[in-house]
């Protein structure tokens, strides 16, 4: 195998994801009367259109799940369906969970307040549901107006010593908001502060509250939060996590940063007191599109609540119109605290999915959608999800021997060679959910579909791919502007650009005589030892001859120069998908990708010799290729359909049987007469 030209943006994720990997930052969250909680920064590199919400609780801290199980295998787990649209949007998680198979079995309680010396009180079946499971699932509870009601929420929190409330605030793909860059956890210290409950009338019109903070409890907030960190305070525990810097920050200089630019913030874990973790957090949650979007978990040592916290929404209750995403988050947080991580993943995956598409969302997220529409559209895309995995988990257990492969990254390149090159992007996720450890290396090693883009000041098109993508902007090879525009960005030399302007022209050219049509694109940029590039081709089918699909060139090139001659290595990858619908053929999808290595050593007399050194080599493997894929695909396909059917028409195959039969007839007669 030769070693594959990365473009420029591929090999800076690479060297970004190696280099902070091994480093954590942490910065000291200040108020104005506590100063020990911090901001943790993970340092992770997560591509934009990738999506996870790593969560569990570090084991260090919480010893909460150690559930019964029922004579089946499944754990048991408290259900409180709430208030309002509570039970709604309860049955959408258990429906949902029941055609994912999550080994889960729901104890439903109540939690309607009874009274008990006068004041309302949690009945105790609620009570002994959570202590003996160790961990609920919550929906959203209404607290009654008057004297001698107490919240409902924070009673759980004090019986169970819920110390940290976690909520996870990240954009979700596929739902536009002012701000697409949100990525921050929050923790919040949960017993304590302002919600401490010990209030008293000091004198008529004088009612005095105690904000409460203990070393013990901020401490072990703190720990949590650098154990969280870890997994996926004070000065005192900062030297517990040597490998972890921090710093802190007034509430108030959070508050606007995060505002003013929520990147500054992007994979961090900011902890602070129970107050102003209540605010922030609900900021937040307005980041990214409401409460409705954000989930939300309340962890202790002896048990854990996981619960939606937007409010019970009594005036559409009832009306099949609840939006569940926000319960199904948390209840995802829930899963991978149960360390039921498979089941977590391919439940966000469906919701995510189904979120993206933007076709089957509730009226909250600008769609039509009921409950139970959104509710089926998540079971239907977690049921396909579920196929493929299924599919992909079947060829990882084959053995070495039935696959002549050795481990899983070989095996997933091999899967996406055979699955259909126009759903990559979504194969490549699902891919990368199950095996995360080959992230980075299949990323950088599947070639995606190409897209087509409009040149805004040469009203020229142009093909997108990571070969001329900075972050979010693709770089135009007619004018060499990022589209949207970049400040700092990667460009080539004069002297390689020079090159690729010839390219271009000379490619175009080879389209319109081989293609007849379609988008071409060359993109090079410097090596230390030469240059790189790609040349791109795609031309769609328009459906004129009854036959809709597309064909994908990608070549992929590193040239290194020798006194008078120049050594290059060339990577080529067609994809295919083809749809016809022919009388005689029937309805047919054909797709699929090929990729071939070349190298080869040419002599050049001045730089503009390179541009044709490599178009001979891209003209000869597109040959080769056409021809192989006339031969294996279409040629295959021919002789399959001649196996099973006639090519004529039914019509037509009858009337050669009767013209048979009459000339049969006809010589039979003469044979009996003679």
């Amino acid at each position: 195998m030769f070693p594959s030209a990365i473009s420029p943006s591929r090999r800076n994720n690479n060297h970004n994801l190696q280099e902070e990997n091994q480093h954590y930052k942490v910065m000291q969250l200040r108020s104005f009367s506590v100063g020990v909680f911090k901001v943790l920064d993970t340092r992770q590199v997560i591509h934009r259109w990738l999506f996870s919400w790593v969560w569990s609780s570090p084991s260090t801290l919480t010893e909460t799940f150690h559930a019964p199980k029922n004579s089946i295998g499944n754990y048991i787990v408290t259900l409180i369906p709430g208030d309002g649209i509570g039970p709604e949007i309860s049955e959408s998680v258990k429906r949902i969970y029941k055609a994912a198979g999550v080994p889960i079995e729901w104890e439903s309680v109540s939690v309607t307040p009874v009274m008990k010396k006068g004041k309302t009180a949690i009945p105790d079946e609620a009570l002994n549901s959570i202590m003996k499971n160790t961990v609920a699932l919550k929906g959203p509870l209404a607290t009654p107006i008057g004297k001698g009601h107490v919240s409902l929420n924070l009673t759980l929190r004090r019986t169970f010593n819920l110390f940290a409330n976690v909520r996870p605030c990240k954009s979700i793909v596929g739902y536009k908001t002012p701000y697409d860059d949100v990525n921050t956890v929050l923790i919040r210290e949960n017993t304590e502060g302002e919600y401490s409950g010990i209030e008293h009338t000091v004198v008529d019109g004088v009612v005095q509250s105690i904000k409460l903070i203990t070393k013990e409890a901020s401490e072990r907030c703190a720990r949590y939060a650098f154990a969280y960190s870890k997994d996926i305070a004070c000065n005192e525990v900062a030297q517990d996590y040597p490998d972890i810097e921090f710093d802190d920050m007034l509430l108030d200089r959070a508050c606007l940063h995060i505002v003013q630019d929520p990147a500054r913030y992007s994979d961090t874990v900011m902890v602070m007191p129970n107050l102003y973790g209540d605010i922030l957090s609900d900021m937040c949650a307005g980041l990214i599109g409401g409460l409705g979007l954000t989930p939300s978990g309340n962890i202790g040592k002896d048990a854990s609540i996981f619960e939606a916290v937007h409010g019970t929404a009594p005036d559409i209750a009832g009306k099949d119109l609840a939006n569940p995403t926000a319960l199904l988050l948390s209840s995802i947080m829930m899963l991978r605290h149960m360390r039921l991580y498979e089941h977590a993943d391919s439940i966000e995956s469906a919701v995510l999915k189904t979120i993206a598409e933007g076709k089957h969302l509730t009226r909250d997220l600008g769609g039509k959608a009921t409950n139970t529409e959104f509710t089926n559209h998540i079971i239907e895309n977690s049921s396909n999800l579920n196929l493929f995995q299924n599919f992909f988990r079947d060829i990882l257990s084959l053995s070495s021997r039935e696959i002549e492969m050795s481990d899983p990254l070989e095996c997933a390149l091999d899967l996406t060679r055979r699955l259909p090159p126009q759903n990559t992007e979504e194969n490549l996720s699902q891919l990368m959910n199950l095996v995360p450890s080959i992230q980075t290396d299949l990323f950088n090693l599947v070639d995606q579909p190409l897209k087509e883009a409009l040149c805004p000041s040469e009203g020229k098109k142009y093909l997108l791919s990571v070969y001329n993508r900075d972050g979010d902007s693709y770089r135009s090879p007619w004018s060499n502007e990022y589209n949207p525009p970049l400040n700092d960005c990667i460009l080539p030399s004069l002297k390689i650009r020079k090159l690729e302007v010839a390219a271009n022209d000379a490619f175009d050219t080879y389209r319109e005589m081989y293609y007849e049509g379609g988008v071409s694109s060359a993109y090079f940029w410097d090596e230390t030892d030469g240059f790189s590039g790609a040349v791109l081709f795609k031309k769609v089918g328009d459906g004129v001859r009854k036959m809709k699909g597309a064909w994908d060139s990608i070549h992929v090139f590193k040239a290194n120069e020798r006194g008078r001659m120049a050594h290059y290595k060339l990577t080529s990858t067609v994809m295919l998908y083809t749809i016809t619908g022919k009388p005689e053929l029937g309805h047919m999808n054909l797709s699929g990708s090929m990729t071939r290595q070349f190298e080869a050593d040419y002599s050049f007399d001045e730089p503009l010799a390179h541009i044709t050194n490599i178009g001979r080599m891209v003209e000869d493997i597109e040959l080769k290729m056409r021809n192989l894929l006339q031969e294996v695909y279409f040629g295959k396909t021919r002789d399959i359909v001649n196996d099973l059917r006639s090519i004529n028409s039914l019509v037509e195959t009858r009337k050669q049987e009767e013209i048979q039969r009459e000339l049969v007839g006809k010589l039979m007669e003469r044979d009996i007469k003679k």
